[in-house]
């Protein structure tokens, strides 16, 4: 009985720790730095556009919105995991093109209030960004 009580305490706790894990990023989140890779290859900055962006994670569903200086840039809903050190995006609703089934699988880490995750295709870092949960105070990072 005291092996099956504990079972079920350890499973139980291995379940809440994963979920507790996913609802820290619960919030409101301002990009603070990034780049990507364009269509042709180059790599770029998103300072060099004036990129601005608020995204908005609640309970496995997530939306964005990004402006480029104050031309709209992209938009887009879906839902979202966390596991471990990865963190996936399933958009449901894009601005963009976009494949059937695509899915976006982060590398990330989270240093305070900052949220840093890069996206990685075949061998080659393909975008990098950095997040501050809105309200926080920490400085801004580079890439």
């Amino acid at each position: 009985m005291l092996r099956k009580s504990l079972s079920i305490c350890a499973l139980y706790c291995c379940v809440a720790i994963g979920h507790a894990n996913a609802n820290d990023f619960n919030g409101v989140w301002e990009l603070v730095s990034g780049e990507y890779v364009d269509g042709s290859g180059k790599l770029v900055d998103y300072q060099t556009l004036g990129m601005k962006s608020v995204k908005l994670l609640a309970d496995g569903h997530y939306q964005f919105i990004s402006m480029a200086g104050d031309k709209f840039w992209a938009a887009g809903a879906g839902t979202y995991q966390v596991e471990g050190e990865r963190y996936v995006e399933t958009p449901r609703f894009v601005s963009y093109p976009m494949e059937t089934a695509t899915v976006y699988a982060f590398r990330f880490r989270r240093d305070g209030e900052l949220w840093c995750n890069e996206r990685w295709q075949d061998g080659r870092r393909v975008e990098y960004e950095v997040w501050r949960k809105q309200g926080a105070t920490a400085d801004k990072a580079k890439p």
